[in-house]
């Protein structure tokens, strides 16, 4: 008696070992609420109100001027607007200094 061929058990309709341990859950999706995004944009606009020179890095620079209106759409609308205007006010206060 030998050790039996995997092949061949798998296709006999005994479980692969996979199989064993079913499926893993699903983790929950969560959406982003205003109290979700609010810290972290407020978090970047007091970083950038208390620099004297750009603390972003280019790279750091593309992310936020794209990512920064799109986490803004979970605002209130008159806290969007504020915000995206101060971040806006902010990187041009920084990038004029720069040149």
């Amino acid at each position: 008696m030998g050790v039996p061929d995997p092949q061949r058990i798998v296709h006999q309709g005994y479980m692969s070992q996979l199989d064993m341990f079913g499926s893993l859950p699903k983790p929950a999706q969560t959406l982003p609420t205003a109290d979700s995004v609010r810290p972290e944009l407020t978090a970047l606009l007091t970083r950038l109100r208390v620099s004297e020179t750009m603390p972003l890095s280019p790279k750091d620079l593309r992310f936020w001027r794209t990512v920064f209106p799109q986490m803004s759409r979970w605002l209130p609308e008159d806290e969007r607007n504020a915000m995206c205007a101060s971040f806006v006010a902010e990187l041009a206060r920084l990038e004029s200094r720069a040149a």
